[in-house]
């Protein structure tokens, strides 16, 4: 077997029993796939003698200060290198009180050696010492050092700063441009958390449970890689002005400010200047100066920042306060608009000339964007159409494209609504470089932010201060992705919520007969209804199995209400502690301000909770999906207007249109929302856009033509039938057999056999590859049984039509079924 399979690990007897007693209850189609401990610690565990040398390098920050002891005569062995050795950088002042937590569980996993403090150990050190003496040892004739070398992963756990900061240290790498730079992983542990979301690590991370951090880890050593641009910032300000910059800017001794565009008399006679690498955003503006206000009160008072919740409602409150919705120094002109200070001059692709863009008129934050995620998973560029791009010279973004996205809110309104995906942010430029020109005036100070590290940048009213930005040059950043059912830290899945439920009980050594355990980890989940209803599974189940009595199962499921009691003082205890915290807060706040806040607050709360009943109308929706040349196109001029769109050629963009079937055109019924998703593979991506608010899925397949894409045909549904938006939602199936109205044709008994058949070879194949390789959200079927389209979570159907002739009836029934008129 190879290597980088996930196994499926042998546990505990108890643990065994109560899957066993799982799937007596209904549960037969779970399947565990289980983490084991000491083979996880194996994966990641570097040897001893490699460990020590380099953390003595670290202290003594000397990468030769290697004891002689500590090196294997004659070199090491290949075969002693661990398969994914990794390192974790734990920033213990993100995530409120789980950072020290988290620490300790991860030594637990691997050695106190793997894991850093940035408190105590920075990064660059790790890089400059650490790094330098594996690489020493390697070069040697360390076999295993050199193998740990070439497999190194690193985990960051952290929010957007620290990962920037940790990134941008080990871009000094790339120096030589022959060290080999580590993929970087994720544990999200800020309040954005950005850069997680892009790779797939989530928003959040579900700190009650245990075993999370090991099936992470797990899944992190096995990840794949993704490419990642890196931008250098390049700040040059007048000498004699004071800043405190973040620890992704350094000082710098000379000014390498692009020469291609003339400062003139704005430019100071002697230059302070600071460098600094982002891998997400850099903002200047309002959205930063709160951001800043932040952090500045989470430094001086940490007990406020408890967890990514309060974090939240802190922010809001500094949003509030200090002018993001609404401005309360009316008397300062400055604070209504960037244009007053600032000007921004950009280059374009394969061009050396700079040009200057206007700022548009009363924007007070801008931004410019690498990644597609950004104010806690937002994307406020958009997913802009082709015409549109056309029109403004864009092209489709990207994170590895060489080019950075710059737009503008106007106000906390306006970001609102972006946030929500209600209105567009406000377009400016996409560019290889830019250059931003802020000039004091009626400001003494602007704020910015880079990749969530914010600062307060002095002006200067005399001369101006440059911010320049352009592509760091022959480097190439690599984070490994995970794909997982965890979505902002919730477990989405069934069969994930019982991994986790199971992997608990083995840390926590669960016995037959101590269901009492089981329920306080039960009780830890996030949806009550599923967690409610596994407890009693199991407890029943486990009475039934073990021949526990009725009495002793109600016995311990009183053990475990006991418990969640208890966790309620817990909580109330807390409750009050923060109450008086926070009334502390309030009374530093002046009175205006704070009823401003209130009703700012108050307003936003009800916005929000509308959009949320809005949205949850029940969706008109139907997908039409397929491969390529399956007839989708003509089913879909067909249902509008009855014409059949002869000579109709593959699409390249979704085609789609809100209306009353052809046939019910005379009567009042419901229109429903038809979308054609193009079926080429480099487009059918654009499907995921469309599954969350889909009533329902036609899957058109070519009954002409169907033996030589049978397997093709079979592989694409198969990723529909998984896809987490289709299982948790529901969304009913129909496998529309196009094309029958052929002598030739197949018939759609024939077809749905052999489509069984692709999809159980499909399964089985995929069973034995790990979950961190392939992108499928949710396995089908039934282990142990062949596999049959009854045994879907969601409804499928199998019906015959033909666009050409108009035979459409079935296909309606099944629209109409879902889209009621």
């Amino acid at each position: 077997m190879d290597a980088t399979t996930e196994k499926f690990v042998a546990s505990r007897s108890s643990t065994v029993d109560s899957t066993a007693a799982m799937r007596g209850c209904g549960l037969a189609n779970l399947t565990w796939v289980g983490v084991d401990k000491e083979e996880l610690r194996q994966r990641l565990l570097m040897p001893e003698y490699l460990r020590l040398a380099m953390r003595d390098c670290i202290k003594r920050k000397d990468a030769s200060a290697i004891p002689d002891h500590l090196l294997l005569p004659g070199g090491g062995v290949a075969d002693m290198a661990p398969h994914a050795p990794m390192v974790v950088f734990i920033n213990p002042k993100s995530g409120g009180r789980h950072g020290p937590v988290l620490k300790e569980r991860l030594q637990q996993l691997m050695s106190d050696e793997q894991v850093f403090d940035l408190t105590e150990v920075k990064p660059h050190e790790f890089v400059r010492y650490g790094l330098a003496c594996l690489e020493k040892v390697a070069a040697e004739g360390d076999e295993c050092a050199k193998e740990c070398r070439a497999r190194l992963r690193i985990m960051v756990a952290g929010g957007d700063g620290t990962v920037g900061w940790v990134l941008g240290c080990l871009g000094e790498l790339n120096k030589d441009e022959t060290s080999h730079i580590p993929p970087v992983g994720v544990i999200p542990l800020g309040t954005g958390n950005d850069l997680s979301r892009s790779f797939g690590w989530g928003g959040s991370f579900p700190f009650a449970w245990r075993s999370a951090v090991k099936r992470t880890l797990h899944r992190a050593s096995m990840g794949p890689v993704a490419r990642l641009d890196s931008w250098k910032i390049l700040v040059s300000m007048p000498s004699g002005e004071v800043v405190d910059p973040p620890y992704s800017l350094k000082a710098s001794e000379e000014n390498e400010l692009d020469q291609g565009l003339e400062a003139g008399v704005d430019a100071p006679p002697v230059a302070k200047t600071y460098e600094g690498v982002f891998y997400n955003y850099l903002s200047i503006g309002m959205d930063a100066q709160v951001a800043y206000g932040f952090h500045h009160l989470r430094n001086t008072k940490p007990y406020l920042a408890q967890g990514p919740i309060s974090n939240k409602l802190i922010y809001s409150g500094f949003s509030c306060t200090q002018g993001w919705f609404c401005t309360p120094c009316v008397s300062d002109p400055g604070l209504r608009g960037l244009r007053n200070i600032l000007k921004i001059h950009i280059k374009k692709v394969n061009c050396s000339q700079w040009e200057e863009i206007a700022v548009p008129q009363n924007v007070r934050s801008v931004v410019a964007l690498n990644l597609q995620s950004y104010g806690s998973g937002s994307h406020p560029w958009g997913n802009l159409k082709p015409d549109y791009l056309e029109k403004r010279g864009f092209v489709e973004a990207h994170s590895d494209d060489g080019l950075i996205e710059i737009f503008a809110f106007k106000h906390g309104w306006h970001a609102s609504f972006v946030m929500t995906e209600l209105i567009s942010a406000k377009h400016i430029a996409q560019a290889a470089a830019v250059r931003f020109e802020l000039r004091g005036g009626d400001w003494k100070d602007a704020f910015l932010q880079m990749d969530g590290e914010p600062w307060k940048q002095p002006m200067n009213p005399e001369y101006s201060t440059f911010v320049e930005i352009k592509k760091k040059a022959r480097i190439q950043i690599w984070l490994f992705e995970q794909k997982d059912l965890r979505i902002e830290g919730r477990i989405t899945g069934f069969d994930e919520y019982m991994n986790l439920v199971l992997d608990e009980a083995e840390e926590v050594s669960i016995k037959k007969n101590t269901r009492k355990q089981l329920g306080e980890i039960l009780l830890k989940g996030d949806n009550i209804t599923l967690m409610m209803n596994t407890l009693v599974h199991i407890l029943l189940c486990a009475s039934f199995q073990v021949g526990v009595s009725h009495t002793a199962t109600f016995r311990h499921l009183d053990e475990a209400v006991e418990s969640m009691e208890k966790n309620l003082e817990d909580l109330k205890i807390v409750a009050e502690q923060w109450l008086n915290q926070g009334t502390e807060l309030v009374q530093q706040i002046p009175p205006n301000q704070l009823y401003a806040a209130i009703g700012v607050l108050l307003f936003t709360i009800i916005f929000f909770f509308s959009i949320r009943l809005f949205r949850r109308t029940k969706s008109n929706t139907v997908l039409l999906s397929g491969l390529s040349g399956s007839g989708k196109t003509v089913l879909f001029y067909r249902l509008r207007d009855g014409s059949s769109h002869q000579g109709s050629v593959t699409s390249m963009e979704p085609n789609e249109g809100t209306f009353v079937l052809h046939t019910e055109n005379t009567k009042k019924t419901k229109p429903v929302h038809l979308v054609d998703v193009p079926g080429h593979s480099r487009l059918r991506s654009k499907l995921e856009e469309y599954l969350p608010r889909a009533a329902a899925i036609v899957f058109v397949v070519d009954a002409l033509e169907f033996l030589p894409n049978c397997r093709a045909a079979s592989e694409y549904l198969y990723d529909i039938l998984t896809n987490a938006s289709v299982v948790k939602n529901k969304i009913p199936v129909l496998l529309c057999c196009n094309k029958t109205d052929k002598i030739t044709a197949h018939t759609k008994e024939f077809i749905r056999k052999q489509m069984e058949k692709e999809i159980e070879k499909l399964r089985v194949s995929r069973s034995a590859v790990s979950t961190a390789d392939i992108a499928n959200d949710f396995t089908l079927g039934i282990e142990g049984e062949v596999f049959s389209f009854t045994h879907c979570l969601n409804k499928v159907t199998v019906a015959e039509a033909s666009g050409l002739t108009g035979e459409t009836e079935q296909v309606q029934e099944f629209i109409r079924e879902y889209v009621k008129p």
